[in-house]
């Protein structure tokens, strides 16, 4: 298998080599995929991995766990985001799941350039 976790996953997930472990292959979505996890080292920004200003939590997630699904070539297909706190009788205190699709991976992508008019935003 051909993987290169620092170099695939670090810009988007801040994962290195030693975050990150195989599970193994599985089928998904018709295609054989090796499925990665990231270990107990791994210590994300969770209002980057949510996308949503979390820093106002007065309970953060004590479980954190990312799951990926890439090509045996190391492109990424999909990723799962996953924050937890559980009290002790079962309460959810928090639940975040956050689901990333990756498509066209490798490819270049045009950006286009933005008008000299702006758009006004809507009014009330």
């Amino acid at each position: 298998m051909l993987f290169r976790s620092y170099l695939v996953i670090c810009p988007l997930f801040g994962v290195t080599n030693k975050d990150i472990q195989l599970v193994g292959q599985e089928m998904k979505d018709g295609q054989l995929l090796n499925h990665l996890q990231s270990t107990g080292s791994w210590n994300p920004d969770i209002s980057r991995m949510a996308l949503a200003d979390l820093s106002s939590l007065n309970v953060r997630p004590d479980v954190k766990v990312l799951d990926l699904w890439a090509k045996p070539d190391g492109t990424p297909v999909s990723a799962t985001f996953s924050g937890t706190n559980t009290a002790a009788n079962g309460t959810k205190l928090v639940d975040i799941e956050v689901t990333y699709t990756f498509s066209q991976v490798g490819f270049p992508q045009t950006i286009d350039v933005p008008s000299n008019s702006p758009i006004p935003s809507p009014t009330k």
